[in-house]
């Protein structure tokens, strides 16, 4: 039976997230809805005119035990923190400036796993005042997270949703066209459309997705709010899937899969954030709901002992809502946070050739994972502390309690 999750708005305190320009903007990715946005920072930012126009951000820290595979979810190309001590995040970054031409850009390259990966390399166009277009390979703006890496968001972990529907941070080639435009003094309206590819699903064969958002922002004195609606659909052919992988530490590259995929995946994103500052600090308020449907044919790739062919359709959901408080620094350089966030799914499979699948993570066993999450998070300059708590209600699933986070970025 396909669950329903009321869409609960709670409160969030980003640290150190507003209006920042044209660069690290935290919250207002959708002041100009891609990626580009919300995953540079101001400094960064400043263009290859600048004097400082690189970035190195690090992220160290430990965890109680390893981020698992959810079951009842396509699997897909991400990847997962280990248990123990380890390089949590790091990102290298450069951003360009060609003010002549209404031109800028970015490339951000990524460490994990001791691999490598490119994960932002784009260029971008103003047109007018109302116009853009840009291209590249882009982390894709889908929700709030998406477009934030890992040092720009207030919790150490992502939600349970962003893993188990995106594979962690979902990085595309795309094309986009944005238009926004100012109502008055306070409000603003911005709109996107835009091309993508579908490499993190490991499709092997031709391929394609489309995006829309759709943002309505309001600014005044201390108190900016913004509501986000997404809507995505990809068509994919031989989309790449282990089933029956459940160790957390698997993570393929190419051909290394073992089922495939034919078929549709529609999903919907709705999101809320406001912040509220003062000299008493900064409260903000965060939630977002996410839903899918994907429907097409399951089967296995060739020389597999078990066989995975039937027809599918998946139904699944996830959300969550957080609350912050972000002290003043002149005062301690504190925040303190808060997200209650749930996940689900449904899997119908019909005409199994076997009974397969059974044993595969399209069987979730009623796994239906809700959880609390409390951080407490020391500033300093140039960088952070985290401490988090996990508290789960689902006992069924080995999920991370425990994490702390150390955090240092530095411009040069």
């Amino acid at each position: 039976m396909k669950y329903t999750q009321t869409l609960l708005f709670m409160a969030v305190m980003q640290a150190s997230y507003g209006w920042a320009g044209a660069g690290h903007d935290h919250h207002h990715s959708a002041e100009a809805p891609n990626s580009a946005e919300a995953s540079s920072s101001a400094e960064a930012s400043t263009g290859a005119t600048g004097s400082r126009p690189w970035r190195l951000d690090v992220q160290l820290g430990y965890q109680d035990v390893a981020e698992p595979v959810v079951p009842g979810f396509l699997s897909w190309n991400g990847h997962r923190r280990k248990a123990g001590f380890a390089l949590q995040h790091l990102d290298l970054g450069r951003a360009f400036q060609w003010s002549e031409y209404e031109l800028d850009g970015r490339f951000t390259l990524s460490l994990h796993d001791n691999q490598v990966e490119l994960h932002e390399a784009w260029v971008r166009q103003s047109l007018n005042e109302q116009w853009q277009w840009q291209a590249g390979k882009v982390l894709v703006d889908i929700g709030l997270q998406n477009t934030r890496h890992s040092h720009d968001r207030t919790f150490v972990d992502q939600p349970l949703y962003q893993n188990a529907l995106w594979g962690g941070e979902l990085s595309e080639a795309a094309a986009n066209l944005s238009w926004h435009q100012a109502w008055s003094q306070h409000w603003r309206v911005s709109a996107v459309a835009g091309l993508l590819s579908t490499e993190q699903q490991q499709t092997e064969k031709s391929s394609g997705a489309g995006l829309v958002n759709l943002v309505l922002s309001y600014q005044n004195h201390g108190l900016t709010a913004r509501f986000k609606a997404d809507v995505y659909q990809a068509q994919v052919n031989q989309r790449g899937l282990t089933l029956f992988a459940f160790d957390s530490n698997s993570h393929t590259h190419g051909s290394g899969a073992t089922e495939y995929f034919d078929g549709v995946m529609r999903h919907q994103a709705l999101a809320l954030e406001v912040d509220w500052s003062g000299n008493w600090g900064t409260l903000a308020l965060a939630s977002e709901y996410q839903q899918r449907t994907e429907s097409g044919e399951l089967y296995s790739a060739a020389g597999q002992t078990t066989d995975a062919t039937a027809d599918a359709e998946l139904e699944s959901w996830g959300g969550y809502g957080s609350l912050s408080w972000r002290l003043p620094d002149s005062v301690v350089p504190l925040e303190l946070a808060f997200r209650q966030q749930w996940l689900g799914s449904d899997v119908t499979l019909t005409n199994p050739a076997t009974r397969d699948l059974d044993n595969s993570l399209l069987n979730q066993q009623g796994t239906l994972p809700q959880g609390r999450s409390y951080l407490v998070r020391w500033h300093r300059q140039n960088g952070s502390l985290a401490l988090q708590y996990n508290q789960w209600d689902d006992d069924n699933l080995a999920l991370p309690e425990w994490i702390v986070s150390g955090y240092y970025g530095v411009a040069f």
